[in-house]
Formats: C-alpha cells, structure tokens, sequence
C-alpha cells in the first residue's frame, strides 16, 4: 500500500546568496510502492481519479513501465543494482484530478529495507527533465549522508546550469524528507530547500480528508513559487538566461506523437 506524506516545502537563500530570501508552505505528496495498489477511484494508476500517478509523468514519459527506465539509468550510472532485486518507491506530486505539478520526484531503491540509492527525477517548467544518480557503494544512505551531483538542467531563472546539487534524504516508515542544497562553482551555498512531512498509510478516509491540502498544493505551490520568483526580481536579483542545451525534452509536440504513444 502507498502513503500520502503531508508536510511542508521550504526555500532559504542563505545571506550570502545575490538577496536573503525564504519561504515555506504546505506540501502534500504521496509515496508510491511499486507494484501499484490502487485505493478505488480515490488513488488510481494509469487511469483518471482523484489522485492519480501516470506513466506519462515520470521514466519514458510514456505509457511505458518507468522501471525500464530506472535500470537504464542506474546502468548509464554504472550502478550494480538490479531493478527487479530492490524495493521501489516514489515520493512524488500525484495528479489530483487530472492536473498536475511535479518540480521533482525521488525514486527511492532499498535493500533488505536499507535504503541504497535515489534517482531524483528533476523536471523544470520549460518541459525539460533530467535524472540524478544518487549512490555511495551500496552504503545506506541515511539522514547523516550527504551526496553531491553536478547540476545539468536549467531549472531556475535566477541561477545559471553549474555548480552542484547536494542531497540527504530521511527515509523512514513514519517520515519521508529530502534536503537538496545548490552550491555554486566556489562551493558557495546558494539555495537551500526541504521538502517532506509524515507518512500515512493510504485510505479513502485519509485522502478525503486531506483533499483540500491536495487541491492546493497543486495550484497553489506553482503561484507562490511564482510571486517569490517576482518577489526576487523585485529585490534585484539579475537573471540568467534560459539555457537550452541541457536535459531532455518531455513535452509532445503534436497530434501524430500522441498518437504514437496512445
């Protein structure tokens, strides 16, 4: 069975960043245990409902299984790890009722219930993705464990594509969080986010309870995210132009695509 995970979305730009800045508010996510389970029409895979995950949004961008795409990528990253020999799970946005807003998604890999790998699926509003390949030898990556990769994908107008990502994770059977920090070329922190809050065990009571966190936090995030983008610009804080040679593009562009993927 999956989980729903309420809690809150934070964004510090630390002092020494172009302009102090921090926000927070309330997030409402779900972590998905591969198989699926549905929860009837309240949690559906594939299909329309009120909370949904679909294919289309993560791996292959398709109807394809995503974890053909999770083994490609941990084999491009040279990770010996076998899909089909590890528990999956994904901490995601889901789509609440057809709609949806999804800046990142962490597909979590355990061993023996240890946590061994992340891939974090970033996708930016320019319909752009790309995957980071998080894993240190087969240790668990646990709360203590920080792990850097370099950034690849233009994600926000304030910050060109260098410098690195830095990730932990706390991944327990109570809570699911994530501390994602971007340092730039001089090893400066830049920006600083948490996202995460406590898990719950799925149930048509639980969802229809917290429907209304789910229905804000869809539209909501992507406008506050929005006027705090305003709020910078405002303040000062020059922008970088859009680079466009990094990641991979997601969005269909015509009627014969959607078709083909139909």
């Amino acid at each position: 069975m999956s989980d729903l995970v309420i809690g809150q979305m934070k964004h510090l730009r630390p002092s020494g960043a172009q302009r102090k800045h921090a926000f927070s508010y309330p997030w409402f996510g779900i972590i998905v245990r591969y198989p699926v389970e549905p929860v009837g029409r309240w949690f559906t895979h594939n299909r329309f409902g009120f909370l949904t995950i679909d294919n289309r949004d993560h791996g292959y961008r398709d109807k394809r299984d995503p974890l053909g795409w999770l083994q490609e990528e941990l084999d491009a990253a040279q990770v010996p790890l076998q899909v089909e020999d590890l528990q999956v799970e994904l901490l995601t946005m889901p789509r609440v009722l057809g709609g949806v807003f999804n800046p990142v998604s962490f597909w979590y890999l355990s061993q023996n219930d240890q946590l061994v790998a992340v891939v974090a699926e970033v996708n930016n509003t320019f319909y752009g993705t790309h995957p980071y390949v998080l894993y240190q030898g087969g240790s668990t990556l646990d709360a203590s464990v920080w792990l850097e990769a370099p950034k690849k994908l233009y994600v926000s107008p304030y910050f060109p594509v260098s410098g690195s990502y830095r990730f932990r994770f706390d991944h327990r059977a109570q809570r699911s969080g994530v501390h994602l920090n971007f340092v730039d070329e001089d090893e400066k922190l830049q920006i600083a986010t948490q996202v995460g809050g406590r898990r719950l065990a799925m149930s048509r009571w639980l969802i229809l309870k917290y429907s209304f966190h789910a229905l804000a936090g869809v539209w909501l995030a992507l406008a506050r995210i929005h006027w705090h983008a305003l709020r910078l610009y405002l303040k000062g804080v020059a922008l970088v132009p859009r680079d466009r040679g990094h990641g991979r593009p997601i969005k269909i562009q015509n009627s014969k695509q959607k078709e083909e993927l139909s």
